[in-house]
């Protein structure tokens, strides 16, 4: 994935792409679950799209399909 490119695609969305935000983010208390915490213990997001509107989460579902 060109995450560039989707940022791009997702201008003038807020979008955080630090390290920390995106691990903490990441995060979904999957660790209660051993077989979980196996799984996803070492993955995190690309980057943290915030949208305001429902047009904003229909631009953002979008640009991500499109982006893969």
């Amino acid at each position: 994935m060109d995450i560039s490119a989707l940022k791009r695609d997702l201008d003038g969305l807020k979008i955080d792409d630090h390290p920390a935000i995106i691990q903490q983010k990441s995060r979904d208390f999957y660790w209660y679950s051993p077989v979980l915490k196996q799984q996803l213990d070492h993955v995190t997001g690309d980057l943290i799209v915030t949208p305001k509107t429902e047009d904003e989460v229909i631009r953002a579902l979008a640009a991500c399909h499109r982006h893969g």
